[in-house]
């Protein structure tokens, strides 16, 4: 019996659901809020695959994934890296030592991105990557809790 290449995906995604599962939704203590800010180019070259559009669709998931876990606080922050690493670094410092914002999304820039990377591990926080693309980003930059095993 040979497996396609669809059924291994599906195989696979079915596998690390269930074993998420025990994870799923639980806030750290009852109460309390998770801080997300969507670091987007809200004004430049990328605006129209990743500025505005992932706002609206950030909030979107919110608010579906609050009506099936009203206990569960998620505020969005959100702000324009202006296609600068520069800008973009000095935000997510403030969001994370000012702000207590948990976890980073977007970062449509790769070089945002990679300069990123130092900054979440030092910080302690969670950057997910939804929009920058390079392949630096799978292999020397990933983050070690991560990367895939090879073996």
């Amino acid at each position: 019996m040979t497996l396609s290449r669809r059924a291994a995906i599906g195989a696979g995604l079915a596998s690390a659901a269930i074993s998420a599962a025990p994870l799923a939704a639980q806030p750290r203590n009852p109460g309390q809020t998770l801080r997300a800010g969507l670091l987007q180019d809200m004004s430049g070259a990328y605006r129209d695959i990743s500025g505005p559009t992932s706002v609206v669709c950030a909030r979107q998931a919110i608010r579906e994934f609050q009506a099936d876990s009203p206990d569960f606080g998620v505020d969005l922050l959100v702000a324009d890296h202006q296609n600068k690493s520069d800008v973009g670094l000095a935000i997510a410092r403030q969001w994370f030592d000012r702000d207590n914002v948990d976890v980073v999304l977007g970062v449509s820039n790769s070089a945002l991105a990679i300069a990123l990377k130092p900054v979440v591990e030092q910080k302690d926080k969670v950057h997910i990557n939804t929009s920058a693309a390079t392949s630096a980003l799978t292999s020397e930059y990933c983050s070690l809790l991560m990367r895939p095993s090879l073996s």
